[in-house]
């Protein structure tokens, strides 16, 4: 489960939503609500790495554009552009958007898309805290934009709708068609609840909207109605939208309803195109990303190296080893070497005596031999001849006898 953590710029305070988001729910963890003088206490002492961001600028400015059809990767060039050809006094700003469908206008095909623009210089303050605990924040989303996505989720969207939502000293409405925020305006409230004064600003935005949009709310839905609706109460009617299961977990409705922004925000996935932070701060956030991975690829190059060098400082003392053991082998051989010489030196000294009596000792000698086979004494062995012949190193015999025994193993054994 992924931990995340959204935080609210709401106009009574700022509102902290921690939990852990899975495929079926979202569970929380911890809810506060802080004042604005506040946040910086509590990002120095916050583990989080990463933050959602809603906010709900009063400068904030929703409309709808028309661009030709074009592939998605050109879809943000071109919307850009013709946000800042309609709004030159709003540059430098943030663009979020959302790609209603393609529809015929004059002829042909156009490519209606749904904007929302915040100038930088609302977006900066609330951002600079973060920046200064080096936090980072990887999504601004309008809170307008994170309320649609719960509609979206629960109620059919063939007909525009008037969203409204309750926060308490003020009153947040916007229009949604087609599952986009086309308008959205915030109005000051006594208190949470929808009285006679809250219910006429609802009446103006809808004649606001037929009027200056050309667009008619079917309904109005309620998305967190603090307390029962009054069916009785004088038009227009406001419907009670029901939370989904995906966000019931188990804490009180009203703690839910207070936290709802912070709530969608952190249990839902937002589009990519609706993220509003600065191209200053995305740039800056890419090359801080870049770096922290270069960093971690060179501690993880240097740990590689210092394992190399630290076989090649084994293998170094193992080949040390070897030489140390060479050396005495060495040392060994030159004192065997030196044995061997002096042996050697002995030898030739006695070599012509050794010479001299191996000459006498291997000269055959026919008298000797006679004399050594005269004390040869078999018994029942005579021998009637004998042949002596010398040759160059050796006497040859060839002696003649009989042998007196019975049978041919008696003799052989004689």
């Amino acid at each position: 489960m992924a931990r995340t953590t959204a935080v609210s710029f709401d106009a009574d305070g700022i509102r902290i939503t921690t939990g852990h988001r899975s495929r079926s729910a979202f569970t929380v963890e911890r809810t506060l609500l802080l004042p604005a003088d506040e946040l910086d206490a509590f990002l120095s002492q916050d583990r989080a790495h990463e933050y959602l961001v809603a906010v709900n600028p009063e400068d904030a400015q929703f409309e709808t554009i028309t661009i030709p059809p074009v592939e998605a990767k050109l879809e943000a060039t071109l919307i850009k552009t013709e946000t800042a050809r309609l709004h030159p006094e709003l540059t430098p700003f943030s663009c979020g958007w959302q790609v209603i469908g393609d529809i015929p206008q004059e002829g042909r095909i156009v490519r209606k898309v749904a904007c929302c623009l915040v100038p930088y210089h609302s977006l900066e303050p609330l951002l600079e805290p973060f920046v200064r605990h080096g936090k980072l924040i990887r999504q601004v989303i309008a809170a307008p934009v994170a309320l649609a996505s719960l509609v979206k989720a629960t109620e059919p969207l063939d007909e525009p709708l008037l969203c409204a939502h309750d926060s308490g000293s003020s009153k947040l409405l916007f229009l949604l068609e087609d599952g986009a925020v086309t308008f959205s305006r915030s109005i000051s409230s006594n208190e949470r609840g929808w009285d006679v004064f809250d219910r006429q600003n609802v009446s103006m935005t809808m004649d606001y909207c037929f009027q200056a949009l050309r667009v008619r709310p079917g309904r109005v839905l309620v998305l967190n109605p603090f307390t029962p609706l009054d069916e009785n109460a004088p038009p227009p009617h406001l419907e009670h939208l029901a939370l989904p299961a995906k966000l019931q977990v188990g804490l009180p409705p009203i703690v839910m309803q207070e936290y709802q922004v912070p709530f969608l925000l952190a249990g839902w996935p937002m589009p990519a195109t609706a993220n509003l932070l600065p191209e200053s701060y995305q740039s800056a956030q890419l090359q801080q990303t870049v770096l922290q991975r270069s960093s971690q690829l060179f501690m993880l190059a240097s740990i590689v190296l210092l394992l190399l060098i630290c076989l090649q400082l084994f293998s170094l003392n193992n080949l040390t080893a070897a030489i140390a053991g060479l050396r005495n082998q060495e040392a060994q051989l030159a004192a065997i070497h030196q044995a061997h010489r002096q042996a050697l030196a002995q030898r030739d000294q006695i070599q012509p005596l050794i010479e001299a009596v191996t000459s006498s000792l291997a000269a055959p000698d026919i008298p000797a031999t006679l004399v050594a086979l005269n004390g040869l004494k078999v018994p029942q062995v005579t021998l009637h001849s004998l042949t002596a012949k010398r040759t160059k190193d050796a006497v040859n015999l060839h002696l003649s006898g009989q042998v007196a025994a019975s049978g041919f193993a008696a003799s052989q054994e004689r």
